[in-house]
C-alpha cells in the first residue's frame, strides 16, 4: 500500500484547487477594495504606502544622467552615472555609491525624470528630467508609493535650485554653454 502523501493527482484535485484559487482571488480583491488594514480571512497586513521625498542626491543623479545623455543618447549603466557624480560634484567614491544604495535611481523614475530598463541597472533621462536639470521644470516634493505605483503626491514642488542651491547652473557646472546645446 502506497503512503497517502505520494498518491497521484486526480482530476478532481485540480478542479478543487482551481475553485479554491478563484475563491481566494475574489476574497483578496474584496479585501483590497475595502481599505481594511488586516485581511479577515488570513489576518495578513495590508501593504502600506510609503512616502518618498525627492532629495539632493536624486537631483545630483539626474544631473549626472543629463551629462551622459549629452555625450551619448540612450540608456546608461548606474556605474557610469556614479563616476560622473564623483567628478561633477567632487564626491568621494563612498559618497557617490551612497547615491544608489537605497534605490534612488529607480525612485527617480516614479517622479518621471528618468526611465529604466526592466531587470537592468540602466537608465535614460526623459525630456522632463532634462528640463528639470536646467531649471525649466519642477517635481513634487514627495510621492506616496504602494506596490510600486504612485498613489498620492504633495501639493508643493521643488526645483533644482531648491535642492542644489540658488547658485547652481547646469551649463556652468558642466563647463558647457547653453547656446552649444
Amino acid at each position: 500500500m502506497k503512503p497517502i502523501s505520494s498518491r497521484t493527482r486526480q482530476p478532481e484535485d485540480d478542479a478543487q484547487e482551481e475553485l479554491y484559487r478563484q475563491w481566494f482571488e475574489q476574497r483578496r480583491a474584496e479585501f483590497l477594495q475595502s481599505g481594511a488594514l488586516r485581511c479577515p480571512y488570513c489576518s495578513a497586513k495590508r501593504p502600506v504606502s510609503r512616502k518618498r521625498c525627492f532629495t539632493r542626491r536624486m537631483a545630483q543623479a539626474v544631473v549626472a544622467l543629463a551629462c551622459l545623455h549629452e555625450q551619448r543618447e540612450g540608456f546608461h549603466h548606474k556605474s557610469a552615472i556614479n563616476t560622473v557624480c564623483q567628478n561633477l560634484f567632487k564626491l568621494s567614491p563612498r559618497q557617490a555609491e551612497a547615491l544608489f544604495g537605497g534605490g534612488d535611481l529607480a525612485k527617480i523614475g516614479l517622479f518621471g525624470l528618468v526611465t529604466c530598463r526592466r531587470g537592468k541597472a540602466e537608465y535614460a533621462i526623459t525630456q522632463e528630467g532634462a528640463d528639470f536639470v536646467v531649471g525649466d521644470a519642477v517635481v513634487w516634493r514627495w510621492i506616496a508609493i504602494q506596490a510600486g505605483e504612485v498613489v498620492s503626491c504633495s501639493s508643493d514642488h521643488v526645483t533644482i535650485h531648491d535642492l542644489l542651491g540658488d547658485g547652481f547652473d547646469y551649463w556652468e557646472a558642466t563647463g558647457r554653454s547653453a547656446v552649444a546645446s
